[in-house]
């Protein structure tokens, strides 16, 4: 799902950042997958705080339809940018255009 805009060294280099993680610090991570954090959400979107979100079309560990799309519907102010052909790596593989979406949100 990588494509070829990654290069082999930086998923090595990230791999290896992942292995340095702590047992604790893994294992607390995968405790919040469950959380429903529709609250938080609510919140955000009552304060007024400018949100950006940035997900990949082709993301096969959190699909996009499970995650950023229905982010969107609860985040109805939010600026939204999807990426088409992105996965889960999109910060490596589509760099330039979530640099992009990012400089872009950040000069309204």
């Amino acid at each position: 799902n990588l494509d070829r805009r990654i290069s082999q060294d930086a998923v090595d280099a990230n791999v290896q950042v992942a292995a340095h993680a702590g047992n604790v610090a893994i294992a607390d991570a995968t405790l919040t997958w469950p959380t429903d954090f529709r609250a938080d959400i609510a919140e955000v979107a009552a304060s007024g705080i400018p949100c950006l979100i940035v997900h990949g079309t082709a993301d096969n560990v959190v699909p996009i339809d499970a995650s950023a799309r229905r982010l969107r519907d609860l985040l109805p102010e939010a600026t939204y940018v999807e990426l088409e052909g992105a996965p889960h790596g999109l910060l490596w593989t589509h760099a330039d255009q979530v640099n992009e979406a990012i400089s872009a949100f950040l000069s309204v």
